[in-house]
């Protein structure tokens, strides 16, 4: 071997050995929920008996769960106990047609979207404040999210085929707004069947501070904006494109397995362009002082990977767990994980389903506590 072949060996084995090998983190006990609200094991009423948990929302000192039955919001204190109800099934002031996204901020106000495109507010006791209209701008046009930073301004994804995906900020009393952030990377699917796969959307957080993060609907990138809406930066992780698999869109409705693809033989074909590839991150919490990022990469356990970084995006590990890839079904929060009952034991049926189906028909609401040391970072 001549000199100029060893000098590069050593530069590439010093480089190999010097470089840092990634954590993995266990950040919850999946064996051991602190709580679970949605068992019928003590409550045999109405309450706490879910056909199915879809939307949920996880305050600073309650959780609330949407009844999608009844047609009311539910609260419960930290450690899983029912509180009281809010709203009731109807047309009317106060009342809900279905339910919709919905969030609580600071003092435990309930702002609840409504499919007739209005905001309710609720006092925290249950009682009708007020109610909004959407503004004329977005008033054609569906809100997939709802979220409330620590200020209590209020965050509202508003979608459509036509603008895509729209996050806008609104003061309290939702009087003024401002479109902080737009995406219209991802292209809708044009066949029947096609539309059949959840078009995944993006995802956002706050941290104490009030600055805001948002996720790209295809690249591995997170937009930073600071309090006043103003972008101060973009983190981009060095990961390519996650391209659909034909065992994606293998999906499994409520026990039923679906193969998209013999449903329509010219699915794949109709899935071009950026509609072709998963979001590279599809979640992100922050519970400082960690930021959670939820990627589209799966474990042996088919559980989605989750990097874990510091609040200066440095990487602190990675680690895993189920989820909801079209849209974050997951809250970390307070030290704790909130995640629906996505998840399964059976081995067969995570061979079979891809990336955009639930394991199981989640309605039951799991709480874990956070278990890794804080101390690393």
């Amino acid at each position: 071997m001549n000199r100029a072949a060893i000098i590069l060996l050593t530069v590439f084995m010093s480089f190999t050995c010097c470089k840092k090998e990634e954590k993995r983190i266990e950040i919850v006990n999946e064996k051991a929920p602190v709580a679970i609200i949605g068992s019928d094991a003590e409550n045999k009423g109405v309450v706490g008996v879910y056909k199915g948990v879809k939307y949920y929302y996880v305050g600073r000192k309650s959780i609330l769960i949407g009844d999608i039955v009844e047609r009311k919001i539910d609260a419960y204190d930290m450690k899983g106990n029912y509180l009281h109800s809010i709203g009731r099934a109807g047309q009317g002031p106060g009342e809900f047609e279905a339910i919709a996204p919905f969030a609580i901020n600071t003092q435990e106000v309930l702002y609840a979207t409504t499919a007739k495109k209005k905001i309710m507010i609720f006092e925290p006791n249950g009682e009708l404040k007020k109610e909004i209209p959407f503004p004329a701008q977005f008033k054609d046009k569906f809100a997939e999210n709802i979220k409330i930073d620590s200020r209590n301004n209020v965050y509202i994804l508003f979608s459509s085929a036509e603008y895509g995906l729209e996050l806008v900020k609104f003061n309290e009393e939702l009087g003024k707004y401002s479109v902080i952030h737009s995406d219209r990377k991802r292209s809708l699917p044009e066949s029947t069947a096609a539309a059949r796969i959840p078009v995944p959307s993006l995802d956002f957080a706050m941290d104490e501070k009030g600055n805001l993060y948002v996720t790209d609907t295809i690249d591995y990138r997170i937009y930073c904006y600071n309090s006043e809406g103003t972008k101060s930066r973009v983190y981009e992780g060095n990961k390519k494109r996650n391209k659909i698999k034909r065992r994606d869109l293998v999906i499994n409705l409520d026990g039923n397995i679906m193969d998209l693809s013999k449903l329509d033989k010219n699915i794949w074909q109709n899935l071009k362009g950026n509609s072709r590839y998963l979001p590279m991150v599809f979640g992100i919490d922050i519970d400082e002082p960690f930021i959670y990022l939820w990627t589209s990469e799966q474990d042996e356990e088919s559980r989605f990977i989750i990097d874990i970084y510091d609040m200066n995006f440095r990487k602190v590990g990675y680690s895993s767990f189920y989820d909801y890839l079209p849209s974050n079904c997951a809250t970390i929060r307070n030290g704790k994980l909130f995640i629906p009952n996505l998840f399964s034991d059976d081995s067969s049926l995570k061979q079979k389903v891809g990336r955009f189906a639930a394991l199981e028909m989640p309605y039951k609401l799991y709480i874990y506590d956070i278990v890794f040391n804080k101390s690393v970072t």
